[in-house]
């Protein structure tokens, strides 16, 4: 998938993606803003929605408090370009791959080891609280990272594999200027 968020005050954003289930690919839109989540695709008119309506409403704060989960801590774990920048903080053994351009844009290609208990005291307390947490979900005190760096010394583009719910889920963001 692909969107775009901003990760300050309004916590807002918007993701296009498709999903895999039982070997069909299975576009959802959605947008969130705040705790509200609203997701759009063809599969839900299957769960009997009225045929004017197209999207879900789903309020995580009121969800989330009713569960008994700390939204907060949550956040604190998904990926972000930030969360992928502070665990370059804890880069320990760095690789050249190879010159390559990404979305137009002339880059070096690194592969990276990272250290997350480095990353951690390098890192701001509020980073620190995040990281702890990757290592406690994860398991793991290293991981590998591509990072594709510009002439500038701007990172483009991350990419690693980061566990979530038991699975290793493949992260690849693209940051842009």
């Amino acid at each position: 998938g692909s969107g775009v968020f901003n990760t300050g005050a309004s916590r807002s954003g918007q993701l296009s993606m498709k999903v895999n289930v039982r070997g069909m690919d299975v576009p959802i839109d959605s947008v969130i803003t705040g705790n509200v989540l609203y997701m759009r695709s063809a599969v839900f008119a299957q769960l009997g929605l009225p045929a004017n309506k197209q999207w879900i409403k789903i309020d995580l704060g009121q969800l989330a408090q009713q569960r008994g989960i700390d939204l907060s801590s949550l956040a604190n774990t998904s990926p972000t370009p930030a969360s992928a920048l502070s665990y370059l903080r804890g880069s320990s053994k760095v690789r050249e791959v190879a010159q390559e351009s990404i979305d137009g844009v002339d880059t070096t290609h690194y592969k990276v080891t990272v250290d997350l208990e480095k990353a951690v005291s390098r890192s701001d307390s509020i980073t620190q609280e995040s990281l702890r947490r990757v290592i406690q979900a994860g398991g793991k005190k290293t991981l590998p990272i591509d990072v594709w760096v510009d002439g500038k010394h701007f990172v483009r583009k991350v990419q690693y594999a980061q566990s979530a719910g038991g699975k290793a889920v493949k992260v690849t963001m693209t940051l842009h200027d």
